[in-house]
């Protein structure tokens, strides 16, 4: 459960840097912040918790950045 937390505190942990920079109209910053929010923090933060469940290698964190490549790992990753 402590592991569970834990990687709901990473995911959420940029989101009130997303509502400062909405609020105070940086437009091209925001959009590029979700979008490396998107593809590369959580490929890492995903990758790294199947990577310490031995569900996949670390060398292989990279393939999570392949559409809908985290869908059949959806039960580890969020209820486990």
């Amino acid at each position: 459960m402590k592991r569970l937390v834990t990687f709901y505190f990473l995911i959420l942990l940029p989101v009130p840097v997303f509502y400062w920079l909405g609020k105070h109209n940086y437009n091209m910053e925001f959009t590029i912040t979700i979008l490396a929010y998107a593809s590369i923090y959580r490929t890492i933060t995903d990758g790294v918790k199947l990577a310490q469940m031995g569900l996949i290698k670390r060398n292989e964190i990279w393939k999570l950045l392949l559409p809908f490549s985290r869908a059949k790992y959806f039960k580890e990753l969020y209820f486990q």
